[in-house]
């Protein structure tokens, strides 16, 4: 991971949507039945169970053709689901709307996993509380989730962007500006979360795992393998649930088959893993909930759309009933 991960420096929200805005969902898919789904991953921990379905054989155990397709630059996935090149995407959930504002064909069957702990304030030792961050330098990516994490958490706080001096920076390069001191407190994930602490030169002020589904992941298929190959899509899904029950019962096994792709040790990909909470089929069942929290996927779309149309990135709230598709999730429930 430490070697991929350096091509997340491109990584922003943004960019990922605008790359392919314009493009048309009818590239290089696959609608036919024989042809294997390509299912898109990048260097997020959660994602390399995609490897373990693959190296337990759950995708065959489920009768289901996948070919996995890495992207080391987390954009690049984005543009791949978004122009048809790839049949689905593991992203979080903010990264969908935008897309899907501009005409673009998405669904989330299935929720992976929520930041618990994976993303964070690190600060200067100095600052206590966040009224000290007040006229500080702050910097985290432009239209990621770490952007909209860093605003709910400060207006929670009562502060706003105009409060602190923001920095619009890679998630990478703000943990090395903060390293050399050149910014004051970085919003930003992991692996830079745990190496920028490690270093003894910060602390953390906040993290995710004080606000509890806020930070979301899904699987994002485009809506006409959704609807052409629905067998398939639920037994991808299967095999993705097969792989989080392997993970909960053989850990040692399922960490040395991540970090093995991660190019880390499984005692570093271990420490990433914690700050993640990985979504088996209960946890699925239980995000359809209407509630106002953010493990509930409708009011977590909704909060973020509202996020995403206030900084203009989309002009209207999305249909999180078009968006949001959990009858595999409750076939496998019923299944089961």
């Amino acid at each position: 991971m430490k070697k991929r991960v350096l091509s997340i420096l491109t990584t922003c929200m943004m960019a990922g949507f605008l790359l392919s805005s314009c493009a048309s969902n009818n590239g290089g898919g696959t609608e036919k039945s024989g042809d294997p789904l390509k299912i898109g991953l990048n260097p997020f921990p959660t994602y390399f169970l995609w490897y373990v379905a693959q190296e337990k054989g759950y995708f065959e155990k489920h009768d289901v053709d996948v070919e996995l397709e890495w992207f080391p630059s987390y954009s690049d996935g984005l543009s791949a689901l978004n122009s048809g090149n790839v049949d689905a995407n593991s992203q979080t959930l903010s990264d969908t709307l935008p897309p899907v504002g501009k005409g673009i064909k998405l669904q989330i069957p299935m929720i992976i996993d929520y930041s618990d702990g994976a993303d964070g304030f690190v600060v200067d030792p100095s600052i206590k509380s966040f009224e000290d961050l007040k006229g500080m330098r702050i910097a985290t990516e432009l239209g990621t989730v770490d952007q909209f994490f860093m605003l709910t958490v400060l207006k929670q706080h009562g502060l706003t962007e105009k409060d602190i001096n923001y920095f619009n920076m890679a998630i990478a390069d703000a943990g090395s500006s903060f390293l050399a001191g050149k910014i004051d407190a970085a919003v930003i994930w992991e692996p830079f979360l745990s190496e920028t602490l490690s270093s003894g030169k910060g602390k953390l002020l906040f993290s995710s795992k004080e606000t509890p589904g806020l930070l979301m992941d899904a699987i994002a298929f485009r809506e006409s393998i959704i609807k052409d190959r629905p067998e398939d899509v639920k037994n991808v899904m299967a095999a993705w649930f097969d792989a989080v029950s392997f993970l909960k019962d053989s850990p040692d096994e399922a960490i040395a088959i991540m970090a093995k792709h991660a190019e880390i040790t499984p005692e570093e990909f271990k420490i990433s893993l914690e700050g993640v909470k990985v979504y088996d089929l209960n946890d699925n069942v239980a995000a359809q909930k209407e509630e106002e929290a953010y493990t509930s996927v409708k009011y977590n779309g909704e909060q973020v759309g509202a996020f995403l149309k206030d900084l203009k990135f989309i002009d209207e709230l999305p249909d999180m009933s078009k968006l949001y598709n959990p009858s595999f999730i409750n076939q496998l429930a019923d299944e089961k």
